[in-house]
């Protein structure tokens, strides 16, 4: 959003096709920035509630 927002009021970068490419490239950073956690706690702390509840079940 930054990058397009600059392009309108300053006139750099031109509008087209880096403040539209640049844009796209903060949104998909800030998509992965935000899955990390989750992708985290999925691969580490899940595996180990799942052990831990079939430790009890025995």
């Amino acid at each position: 959003m930054l990058p397009l927002l600059r392009a309108v009021c300053f006139n750099m970068p031109p509008l087209y096709p880096n403040a539209i490419w640049m844009a796209f490239e903060l949104a998909a950073y800030g998509g992965f920035v935000d899955a990390i956690p989750g992708i985290l706690l999925q691969l580490i702390v899940i595996p180990l509630i799942i052990r831990v509840t079939d430790y009890v079940k025995k």
